[in-house]
């Protein structure tokens, strides 16, 4: 029910809301703990916290836009400024290596191994519930040109530990996963990306890495966002809010690994959203 409520409430205050997003990433939100305490609420602790990126990389966002949280945490590929309207990318990291996100890559049928502006966010965690989740956005400036291209950008939130069985590191697996259409309180298989979710209809000259990833992925659009004005936030298409959730055994560790990286060239960035207190 979560996730329906995330998107009914997003369509009904899109239409009102037009301030700008306004972020900032210097003193007291520039580590791993400073901005994991953002995203951390209740029945949640963590330890073990490391960030791996360039400069400005990540930090706090708030305002009234469009992006569908009034505040919390932004990873952005092209600087943490970039999300801001009339801002151009900064990013920094160029020539990365990961083999998660190569083999993210290889789930979403791309053959790309060339990373940039990789951003890693690492911590063990436990938390009181039998389940857990988070609320999130994912935004790109491929959405206009590169909807089921072969090297978009890629992300993924990788979930290991005790129950967990999956084909990334230490046994993990990635939790961002598209809601189904006809019950979005429940997941499909596939992972949330540009070519799973997106405006429904290609621009890179061919459907055939989406057709890899869902034959009906057109029918995801119901959980884009068109946004070519980039009036309040400054990506032309984005993800409505979103929850990964997992079910876990309360008071034990687990560990979490969010990655997001250009693809290809950094010259088309993306970010992630993650709504305050949501962990």
């Amino acid at each position: 029910m979560r996730k329906l409520y995330h998107l009914f409430t997003f369509f009904f205050i899109s239409t009102i809301l037009t301030a700008q997003i306004a972020t900032n990433c210097g003193t007291s939100y520039d580590t791993a703990n400073e901005l994991l305490d953002v995203m951390i609420g209740s029945g949640i602790s963590y330890s073990s916290a490391t960030v791996t990126s360039f400069g400005c990389a990540g930090g706090y966002f708030d305002g009234n836009s469009n992006v569908g949280f009034n505040s919390g945490v932004v990873f952005a590929t092209g600087g943490v400024t970039s999300a801001e309207p009339g801002n151009s990318s900064s990013g920094g990291s160029i020539f990365n290596a990961d083999s998660d996100v190569i083999s993210l890559l290889g789930e979403m049928s791309s053959s790309s191994n060339f990373l940039n502006n990789l951003i890693v966010l690492e911590f063990d965690f436990e938390t009181s519930s039998t389940e857990f989740s988070f609320d999130y956005v994912f935004a790109s400036n491929e959405y206009p040109i590169n909807t089921c291209g072969e090297d978009v950008d890629v992300f993924g939130f990788l979930l290991s530990g005790p129950g967990i069985t999956g084909p990334y590191s230490s046994g993990a697996e990635n939790i961002a996963l598209v809601p189904n259409v006809s019950d979005p309180t429940t997941y499909t298989n596939t992972s949330v990306g540009i070519n799973s979710i997106n405006s429904g209809t290609e621009n890179s000259g061919s459907t055939t890495y989406c057709d890899n990833l869902m034959l009906n992925w057109s029918g995801n659009s119901i959980f884009y966002v068109d946004n070519p004005s980039m009036a309040t936030v400054n990506y032309p298409g984005f993800t409505v809010p979103l929850t990964a959730s997992a079910d876990v055994m309360p008071c034990t560790t687990y560990h979490m690994k969010i990655v997001i990286a250009d693809v290809g060239n950094s010259n088309n960035t993306s970010a992630l959203f993650f709504e305050e207190s949501s962990f």
